[in-house]
């Protein structure tokens, strides 16, 4: 592997031994914020590095704005995809307690909604298909919602769609930035 590519591959393998370090030395369990960051600070340093290798290397003396972001997305997409890939095979496979941790907590909130009368007639106001429900059927249909919203699919899916945005925010970034400052002419 050449080129911005390889910091891609490089920077999610980094977060992959990590995260199964933090799960398998018992650091933030049940706390996904930690990995969080780390997941956004290496997006970060995959793109930063990886165009910064073909800035430095490349032959042309001068190419567009346009084509640098192109490079610099190169990493991003790579590492998206891989560490997309990679939580959702965590999340369904390795360790579920956090995803049903999350959908119990869902559920507990809308329950003690459900027991409050007020909060139960606003709640049969907004939808017609709980008006003739009983608050165990409502919640009945709560619990299967929230466990089609919160499993390890959505988690892919909100992954790689926050992810990719992120590397086409940080590649305009990173190449704005190096170009205006770090590699000015």
């Amino acid at each position: 592997m050449k080129g911005p590519v390889s910091f891609g591959f490089l920077f999610a393998f980094v977060f992959i031994i990590v995260k199964m370090a933090m799960h398998f030395g018992g650091l933030f369990e049940g706390n996904i914020l930690p990995t969080s960051f780390l997941n956004i600070l290496l997006l970060l340093l995959a793109v930063a590095v990886g165009l910064y290798q073909y800035i430095r290397n490349r032959e042309a003396g001068y190419e567009t704005l346009l084509q640098e972001v192109k490079q610099g997305l190169k990493p991003g997409i790579v590492y998206t995809l891989l560490v997309s890939g990679f939580l959702f095979l965590y999340y369904n496979n390795i360790d579920r307690s956090i995803i049903e941790t999350m959908q119990q907590q869902r559920i507990e909130e809308f329950s003690k909604g459900l027991q409050n009368p007020s909060t139960l007639a606003e709640i049969r106001k907004s939808n017609e298909a709980f008006e003739l429900m009983t608050p165990e059927e409502i919640l009945q249909e709560v619990k299967s919602n929230v466990d089609q919203f919160i499993s390890a699919r959505s988690l892919f899916l909100m992954s790689l769609m926050s992810l990719m945005l992120l590397s086409i925010i940080y590649s305009l970034l990173v190449a704005i930035i190096y170009r205006n400052v770090l590699f000015r002419k």
